[in-house]
């Protein structure tokens, strides 16, 4: 596409179309999150946990990562080990899709 115009234009409307499913899926991932929580998915957990259906895994993540006062940052280390820094966990789904066939 040589046409800035036509391409700017092809890109403010895949970051629409971008945003929609991302709606979209957001709504999805609260109703897999109620029903995993209510215990509706139990019957498709493996072994270690994962939701398996078909060629989908969903697996249960937990992201951790630390909010620092205004210590100089080589002090950061020293205080995670005195508990002065404080921790935040995240938890979010991932999703794997299969991988393409060649």
């Amino acid at each position: 596409m040589t046409n800035p115009s036509l391409l700017l234009g092809a890109i403010a409307s895949t970051k629409a179309e971008i945003k929609r499913h991302e709606d979209a899926l957001q709504v999805l991932m609260d109703d897999l999150a109620l029903m995993y929580a209510t215990g509706e998915m139990d019957d498709l957990k493996d072994e270690d946990g994962n939701l398996v259906h078909e060629a989908v895994k969903v697996s249960r993540c937990t992201r951790t990562s630390w909010q620092y006062s205004n210590a100089v940052k080589e002090l950061q280390q020293l205080e995670q080990f005195e508990g002065v820094a404080s921790k935040k966990e995240t938890e979010y789904w991932r999703v794997t899709l299969p991988k393409a066939e060649f």
